[in-house]
C-alpha cells in the first residue's frame, strides 16, 4: 500500500459548515482539491527528506506563505486496515499519541462526518492543547481510498482549548501494482 500525507491548501479561508445546505457537493469539492493536488508533476516538488522507507517532498505555496508537503511510503496491510488508522475511529486514538480525544458532531452518510478531536499540549503547555473541528471524508481512489478533511466554522467552542486550523489535507492509499 502506498500512502500519501497530501497536506496541501487551496485556499487559506475557512469553510463554514453548520448549516451546509449541501454536504456531498462540499465533499466532492475536498476530494478534487485533494486529488488536484495529488496530480501535481513532480519536477515541481523537491525532496525535503528521504530515508529508507519515506521520501518528503515540498513545494511552494501559491496560496499562503509557507510550503505544501507531500509523503509517500509503502506500508505492508490492506488498504482498508490502514485507512482505518487513519479516518475518524477508534483505530486513530490507538497510534496517535497526541491526539487525546475524538467525537463525531454530525454524521451525513456513511464515510462523511464532522469530527472534534483534542490534541495534548506541548512544552510543558507553553503550546497550549488545540482543539480542531474538520469534516471527514473517505472515498474510492483508484483501486484503494482516499481519506480527507479541512476545518470547518464550528460554533461550540471549549474553552481550555486553542482552535486549530487544518487546510485541505488527506491520504492516498492504494495497492502497488506488483501486489
Amino acid at each position: 500500500v502506498v500512502f500519501a500525507d497530501a497536506n496541501l491548501c487551496l485556499c487559506n479561508r475557512r469553510k463554514k459548515m453548520e448549516g451546509l445546505p449541501d454536504a456531498t457537493a462540499f465533499a466532492t469539492r475536498l476530494k478534487n482539491t485533494l486529488i488536484q493536488y495529488h496530480s501535481i508533476e513532480d519536477d515541481k516538488w523537491r525532496v525535503a527528506k528521504k530515508t529508507k522507507d519515506v521520501t518528503i517532498w515540498r513545494k511552494p505555496s501559491e496560496e499562503f506563505n509557507g510550503y505544501l508537503f507531500k509523503a509517500q511510503g509503502v506500508i505492508e496491510d490492506s488498504v482498508n486496515s490502514v485507512i482505518d488508522h487513519i479516518r475518524p475511529g477508534p483505530c486513530r486514538l490507538d497510534w496517535d499519541s497526541l491526539m487525546t480525544s475524538m467525537d463525531i458532531l454530525e454524521h451525513f452518510e456513511e464515510n462523511c462526518c464532522v469530527m472534534r478531536y483534542t490534541t495534548a499540549g506541548q512544552l510543558w503547555n507553553i503550546i497550549s492543547p488545540r482543539e480542531f473541528v474538520d469534516f471527514s471524508y473517505t472515498v474510492g481512489y483508484e483501486e484503494g481510498l482516499l481519506s480527507c478533511g479541512l476545518s470547518v466554522d464550528w460554533n461550540e467552542k471549549r474553552p481550555e482549548f486553542i482552535r486549530g486550523y487544518n487546510h485541505p489535507c488527506g491520504w492516498f492509499c492504494v495497492p502497488l501494482k506488483d501486489s
